[in-house]
């Protein structure tokens, strides 16, 4: 069901939304005010005149709208290329009533996307985006569900003041932004103005997503649905931080890595290695939103939709809707590209770490080569009992950091020295994505990261270090 008073609510922020530009231009106004009555009816312009058109011209600078780089929207899908997705996502913009979508994209993110780009002529094109990981993750009805939800925005009513709302939040933020930075606290009067205009329009916009959603319900089901919702929820943030963590490094170093192929190791070294992980995502759904939010918590959103998620469908995916899983992936990696031409060869993960990290390492470690020289894998627990000696001797520049910050970049410090010593000492390297990085001589394994960290945690004791060096015949 629709919520009552939407469009009263969205005529009140219109209105919200003037005044507070009114408020603005009559502090300005009221500024510059005193340097022309200093003028015209005193001696001149005092300091404290000048002041206050200062104060006036930073006012006016804050409201004036900032330009920002419009999010990457991925590879365009020309005609022929993966039709079996085009002609899906097509498909579901007949059954919600949008019309055909101009464009349609694939894109890196764990996501999707409908956005309308203006044209000359008043014309506008819709353009449609679906991430790739969606694919990999989502069954053909919850894909459907998820395209749905994006054309939901767009064919229900009081939903298309959204991207109104959205310009008007982010251009109140951005003024409180640079008036916060003042030193004439101009910005204390707009501070509960904009507050009001938050709360209440991210009561909108959470209600724009529960309409979403009920479209998305109608169709492709309540279940799809719910399960699509719990789906993402789960491993969007995991997703972004394989991406951060992971891939980018390596795409960065002019290497193209498998893409899904790396994220289900990494989620399965995740999920191993942090026990807690499962506990902490069941936390997460059932919270509530609070009245700052933009989305309704995804506890709300199944209530709302009066569904079950029930378990995910065995082996359910949608990458048969490619023509190419490989290139797919490729694309949308040369898309974050500034260059997308530029050559990227290949690489495994199991060779990411020798031929991508350790290079890197090495690099980081040239500036301290003088206070790692004499030092060895098996005298490591007393160099760590001295961790903030060795900060102090191989800091480069000023002391800005905290003693915690310093100890964290010598805790990194110390296991890149560590990982290349034993890398120099014909050990192999290897590290899938999200899994320790180990380094193999024979029967012999040593995890470099993890012993650093559990030798200052106290976790390993040095005679313990000390026996596993002496059996893996590390000096």
């Amino acid at each position: 069901m629709r919520p009552r008073g939407l469009a009263h609510r969205a005529a009140w922020l219109l209105g919200m939304a003037v005044g507070f530009y009114l408020l603005a231009a009559g502090i300005a106004l009221g500024l510059l005010w005193v340097p022309y009555a200093q003028s015209e009816y005193g001696g001149g312009i005092e300091p404290s005149g000048f002041l206050c058109g200062a104060g006036a011209l930073w006012v006016a600078w804050g409201l004036v709208p900032r330009r920002r780089r419009a999010p990457d929207p991925g590879v365009p899908l020309g005609e022929g290329r993966h039709p079996r997705l085009q002609s899906l996502i097509r498909d579901v913009a007949a059954r919600t009533g949008h019309a055909t979508p101009a464009d349609i994209h694939l894109f890196h993110d764990a996501n999707a996307f409908t956005a309308v780009r203006r044209e000359a002529w008043l014309r506008s094109r819709t353009v449609v985006g679906a991430g790739l990981p969606l694919l990999a993750w989502l069954s053909r009805s919850e894909l459907e569900s998820v395209i749905a939800h994006e054309f939901g925005h767009h064919v229900s009513g009081d939903l298309a003041l959204g991207p109104w709302v959205h310009r008007t939040r982010r251009t109140i933020g951005g003024a409180l932004d640079h008036l916060d930075g003042s030193s004439f606290w101009l910005h204390l009067p707009f501070v509960a103005y904009a507050e009001l205009f938050v709360r209440s329009s991210s009561g909108i916009s959470r209600a724009q997503e529960l309409e979403a959603d009920a479209v998305a319900a109608r169709i492709a089901g309540r279940g799809p649905t719910a399960r699509a919702l719990r789906i993402t929820h789960e491993k969007g943030p995991l997703w972004t931080a394989y991406l951060e963590m992971e891939v980018l490094p390596v795409v960065a170093a002019g290497r193209f890595p498998p893409l899904l192929e790396g994220f289900r190791w990494f989620e399965g070294a995740v999920a191993a290695e942090h026990g807690a992980l499962a506990e902490r995502q069941a936390e997460r759904a059932a919270e509530k939103s609070t009245v700052y939010d933009t989305h309704p918590s995804l506890s709300e959103r199944l209530a709302a939709l009066g569904a079950e998620t029930g378990g995910p469908e065995p082996g359910a995916h949608c990458l048969d809707l490619l023509d190419d899983v490989a290139a797919a992936e490729e694309a949308v990696l040369r898309s974050l590209l500034v260059d997308p031409s530029r050559p990227l060869p290949r690489i495994a993960w199991a060779d990411v770490t020798r031929e991508v990290w350790l290079p890197r390492w090495r690099k980081q470690l040239e500036a301290h080569r003088a206070h790692f020289r004499e030092l060895r894998p098996s005298q490591l627990p007393e160099a760590l009992a001295q961790i903030d000696a060795w900060a102090e001797r191989t800091r480069v520049g000023l002391a800005l950091l905290s003693p915690a910050a310093e100890r964290r970049r010598m805790t990194g410090l110390f296991s890149v020295w560590l990982a290349a010593a034993l890398a120099e000492l014909g050990f192999e390297l290897d590290g899938l994505p999200g899994a320790p990085v180990r380094a193999r001589r024979g029967e012999h394994a040593l995890e470099p990261f993890l012993a650093v960290r559990r030798l200052l945690d106290g976790k390993l004791d040095a005679g313990a270090w000390r026996a596993r060096c002496a059996e893996a015949g590390v000096p």
